[in-house]
């Protein structure tokens, strides 16, 4: 993540922190001149900012958004009417402000995954310019769009500038696989904050174990073999009820990897042009692995295999779970106390805690049968400019405000989740060799077996990574 979209991100969380300790303070004369300054100066840092967007007259062009609606993430990336809710107003103020700008007019095209991901594929193959932006599943982007050199190389489109803040440099690059990029991220689409994903834990019975785990977070102690003692300690077996409890309930194939991400290991090696290969099983992966699978295995413990863990924490019937921030938004009636925390770390030595954003994310994507691209491009950029301007700080409003995060700490913690660079588990996205079960065959029932799994399987997956490099340079050709 470059490093303004950090400074811009930790000065809207302190400010909506500080905001939230002082609403009822009244400031003197000196505070309000200092404010008078401070809008000055923000004002001329964003008029430098937004100084070189790309401008356009499209004469009432519809633009035609196709995006899968995912049912576990906040909202949609364009809506063309009010809700009611903030930050989808929030986002219909941005597109309405982009189509007066540009003299465009939004058309949004939400579909199933599976009837979305059909409808572009058949638009393409058919050559047909329906759609002028694409947003799905990024497993099924690969595997179905991309695959298929379905789509057009954003590099070549002069208009989109992934070098400003409103774009997730980090998270583009680390998908690419070579100099090619078909996938975008950023401000754009709240997905990304979405899928960032993280520790709920229920503050009742952390009081009733006298525990802090903030204070463990801040002096680097929460790591994995702490999570495992504390989900052990507050299970409570069922004694035939709906009594019994949980130490842990998670989606397997979903934010799980994250206890992997935030050990800081990975099933792949990278050459220096980034480049993965599976080679020889990492000892560190492994023991990582090992470690988790004696809790995730042991079902009168945990449940890895909850399609819906935030029910499960709602009725109180887990004490720690693991999903999207997006997914909070579920439990802002629900009237007992949680806290968030990051995944832990491998141990107290690793330097930093490592967010994990799941496969659920969207990329931005253009389909090659798009014909105006230099069209495409400037409203595409300019959207995303003002998704940074006037999403971004909304969103954060909305954690704070709309109690998915109730207090200091916890917002502390989200700092940490989206302060850290966006990395991805790329056997998660693009599962090579259905590599994307056998880990979490691994993690929850048997470590051995993924061990011998990697020494069978391990051609295989190379081999169709350099498969999908042979399609994405294809792709570049055609």
């Amino acid at each position: 993540m470059k490093e303004g979209k950090k400074r811009f991100l930790a000065a809207s969380l302190a400010a909506l922190m500080l905001l939230s300790l002082t609403s009822c303070a009244t400031p003197d004369s000196n505070d309000a001149n200092t404010s008078v300054n401070t809008d000055a100066e923000t004002q001329n840092s964003d008029d430098l900012l937004y100084a070189d967007l790309p401008e356009g007259n499209y004469g009432g062009y519809e633009f035609n958004v196709l995006q899968y609606k995912e049912t576990s993430a906040a909202t949609a990336t364009v809506l063309t009417e009010r809700s009611g809710t903030p930050i989808e107003d929030t986002i219909y103020e941005r597109a309405l402000t982009v189509e007066e700008r540009l003299g465009v007019k939004f058309v949004n095209n939400l579909d199933t995954l599976t009837a979305a991901t059909s409808r572009l594929r058949n638009s393409v193959a058919g050559g047909l310019d329906e759609y002028d932006v694409f947003w799905s599943h990024s497993t099924t982007t690969v595997t179905e769009i991309l695959a298929n050199g379905y789509l057009i190389d954003l590099n070549t489109i002069e208009a989109l500038d992934f070098s400003k803040p409103w774009w997730d440099s980090t998270a583009t690059e680390y998908l690419a696989l070579d100099e090619h990029t078909y996938m975008a991220f950023g401000d754009i689409n709240v997905y990304l904050f979405d899928f960032h994903s993280a520790i709920l834990f229920n503050k009742r019975l952390t009081d009733e174990h006298r525990l802090d785990l903030y204070d463990m977070v801040k002096n680097g102690t929460w790591t994995m073999h702490e999570f495992i003692r504390l989900s052990t300690e507050m299970s409570l077996p069922s004694d035939g009820t709906d009594k019994g409890r949980y130490g842990y309930a998670g989606t397997a194939l979903a934010t799980m990897f994250g206890f992997l991400h935030g050990a800081d290991v990975s099933l792949l090696t990278y050459d220096e042009s980034g480049i993965p290969a599976l080679e020889k099983l990492d000892e560190n992966y492994l023991n990582v692995l090992s470690t988790y699978c004696s809790l995730f295995k042991d079902s009168a413990i945990s449940n890895p295999k909850d399609w819906d863990p935030v029910t499960t924490f709602a009725a109180q019937q887990a004490a720690f779970i693991s999903c999207g921030v997006g997914q909070m938004g579920a439990l802002r009636d629900e009237d007992f106390d949680y806290g968030l925390l990051p995944f832990p770390k491998r141990d107290a030595a690793q330097k930093n805690y490592i967010s994990f954003v799941t496969n659920q994310i969207q990329p931005m994507v253009i389909p090659k049968s798009a014909t105006n691209t230099e069209r495409t491009g400037v409203i595409l950029e300019n959207l995303a400019a003002e998704s940074y301007r006037k999403v971004r700080p909304e969103y954060f409003q909305v954690l704070l405000h709309s109690k998915y995060v109730r207090d200091p700490e916890s917002l502390e913690n989200v700092e940490i989740l989206f302060n850290s660079e966006t990395r991805f588990e790329l056997e998660h996205i693009y599962n090579w060799g259905g590599f994307e079960e056998k880990v979490i065959a691994g993690l929850t029932s048997s470590s051995d077996s993924f061990a011998s799994s990697i020494k069978s399987g391990s051609r295989l997956v190379n081999k169709m990574i350099e498969r999908t490099l042979e399609y994405l340079q294809k792709g570049a050709k055609q």
